[in-house]
């Protein structure tokens, strides 16, 4: 049962990595033969079989560097030996990787100081007292008022009975929040039909 088992997972592995025993494996034999004829038998005293693919397999990818320039250079393939890292060469990767993740995060935090500050300088007071409290503020265009901030889509609000009517979709991609209100605080003052067309709309339930 021992032979029929490696046997089967062996005819599989052979199959899958696509190796023939002993043909693409140049130093297997004499290693692994030797090593199964004098550790492995089976109750019935037959020793384990010696063309077991699946030593093969596992022999090509982790023999010695030399044996492996065998093997690929009959597949015309270059090898390059690339010895493992050392802890300080570890250590000093990981150092410059939180160096750069710092460096974005202060990128970032700029950005959206100096999106926040021209924010500000176009908002009426109202609006800015109204946004320093709420993070959000009203835009008066020429067929509604629309509620735009932070923690919800703009909003239409009907004039006349001050409630909210629709929803819109939209966005400004890889730009800070502030950015992107005040683009369309912009946008609904001089071309609120434009807004309009681009958004998708949803009218709230009354």
């Amino acid at each position: 049962m021992a032979t029929g088992l490696l046997g089967g997972i062996g005819a599989l592995t052979g199959a899958t990595l696509g190796y023939t025993a002993g043909t693409n494996c140049v130093t297997c034999n004499n290693v692994w033969q030797s090593w199964n004829q004098q550790t492995y038998t089976i109750g019935t005293g037959t020793t384990i079989a010696t063309t077991n693919t699946v030593w093969y397999a596992w022999n090509d990818e982790y023999a010695q560097y030399a044996t492996q320039q065998q093997v690929r250079a009959q597949l015309g393939q270059v090898i390059e030996y690339q010895p493992s890292l050392s802890v300080e060469e570890i250590r000093e990767a990981q150092r410059q990787l939180e160096a750069s993740q710092r460096a974005a995060q202060e990128q970032r935090e700029t950005a959206e100081a100096k999106a926040r500050e021209l924010l500000l300088d176009h908002l009426s007071p109202a609006q800015r007292a109204n946004f320093e409290a709420h993070r959000l503020f009203i835009v008066e265009g020429k067929k509604a008022n629309y509620q735009l901030g932070y923690n919800a889509a703009p909003r239409r609000i009907d004039r006349a009975t001050g409630k909210h009517t629709h929803t819109y979709c939209i966005h400004c991609s890889g730009v800070p929040k502030d950015d992107e209100l005040l683009a369309f605080k912009l946008l609904l003052e001089a071309d609120e039909e434009l807004f309009l067309k681009t958004a998708n709309a949803t009218r709230i339930a009354a």
